[in-house]
């Protein structure tokens, strides 16, 4: 058992029907989720995760860590997590996710600043 963090996410609330869509596994090839994100097999700015809190999204920040995403330990403003490369690194993730999401017949919203519990080793 790991500890509980805060963390930063870019991404939206979904209710439990879509995270079981986005999360089932079927088959050999995984779930939704997990077909998403072995494109990305290192790299954490590009994965979108879903979360026990419901949120689904791009770990923008994380307290005490989470491999390549900047940590919390020294504090950081809200204002420098919604600008720059990483969050427009994000953002363009997360458009392609919508994209990429919605023809898998599931939608999600727009995206927004989501402080997040989550555990890490």
């Amino acid at each position: 058992m790991g500890k509980i963090v805060l963390g930063v996410m870019l991404g939206c609330k979904i209710p439990a029907s879509k995270a079981d869509l986005l999360c089932r596994v079927e088959g050999p090839y995984g779930s939704l989720l997990d077909r998403w994100n072995d494109r990305f097999e290192s790299l954490v700015p590009e994965r979108v995760w879903y979360t026990e809190a419901g949120v689904l999204g791009i770990w923008l920040a994380c307290h005490h860590g989470m491999a390549g995403v900047p940590d919390l330990t020294e504090g950081r403003s809200f204002e420098s997590l919604g600008r720059g490369p990483l969050y427009q690194r994000a953002l363009d993730t997360w458009r392609d996710f919508t994209v990429w999401a919605d023809r898998n017949h599931v939608s999600v919203s727009v995206p927004e600043l989501w402080l997040v519990p989550t555990e890490v080793a």
